[in-house]
C-alpha cells in the first residue's frame, strides 16, 4: 500500500512519463508525415487534421477514465497521453504545413509568430480557466465534478475543430489547389 507522499510522488512521475510520451511521439508522428506531404503534397493535409483530432479525443478520454474512475491503474493515463501525443503530432503538423502552404514567403515570417503566439494562448487560457476551475472546487464530488467538466471541454474542442478542419484547402505536388 502507498503512503499518500509516495503516491503522489508515483503519480508526478507518471505524469513527467506521460508528458515526455506526448511531446516525443508529437514529433515522432510529425515526421513521416511531413515527408509524405514532400512526396504528396498537401492534399494529405485535411485527412491529417481530421484524424489527429480524434485520435486526441480518444487520448483525452483513455486519460479521463482513468484518472476519474477507480477501476484503471493510474499508468494507463500515460497510454492516453502518448494516444494524444500521437494525435496531436497529426493534426498540428498537418494543419501548420497547410497554413504556411497558402502563406506567401514574406509573410511567412508573420504568419510564424502570428501561430506560435495562437499556440502560447491558448495554452494559457486553458492552464489558467483549468487552474481556477479546480481551484474554485472544493473537496470529493465538487473535485471529481470540476475534473469531468474539464475533461470534457477538452475533448469537446478536440471533436468541434473536426469539422473545422474539414474546411482545409489542400493542394496536390504540382501546385493544383483541390476542394
Amino acid at each position: 500500500m502507498f503512503t499518500p507522499s509516495l503516491r503522489l510522488l508515483t503519480v508526478g512521475l507518471l505524469v513527467s512519463v506521460g508528458i515526455v510520451a506526448f511531446d516525443g511521439l508529437g514529433v515522432t508522428t510529425a515526421m513521416p508525415q511531413s515527408r509524405r506531404e514532400m512526396r504528396q503534397g498537401t492534399v494529405t493535409c485535411r485527412a491529417d487534421s481530421m484524424m489527429g483530432l480524434v485520435i486526441l479525443a480518444v487520448g483525452i478520454a483513455v486519460i479521463a477514465v482513468t484518472l476519474l474512475g477507480e477501476a484503471l491503474p493510474v499508468g494507463v493515463a500515460v497510454v492516453g497521453w502518448m494516444i494524444g501525443g500521437f494525435g496531436m503530432g497529426l493534426a498540428y503538423n498537418a494543419s501548420t504545413a497547410e497554413t504556411f502552404s497558402e502563406t506567401s514567403e514574406d509573410a511567412s515570417g508573420q504568419m510564424s509568430g502570428t501561430i506560435q503566439m495562437a499556440q502560447t494562448l491558448g495554452t494559457a487560457l486553458a492552464a489558467g480557466i483549468g487552474t481556477a476551475v479546480i481551484g474554485g472546487a472544493g473537496g470529493g464530488d465538487e473535485l471529481h465534478t470540476a475534473m469531468i467538466a474539464i475533461f470534457a471541454l477538452t475533448g469537446a474542442f478536440a471533436l468541434i475543430a473536426v469539422p473545422l478542419a474539414m474546411r482545409v484547402r489542400t493542394a496536390a505536388p504540382s501546385g493544383a489547389v483541390k476542394e
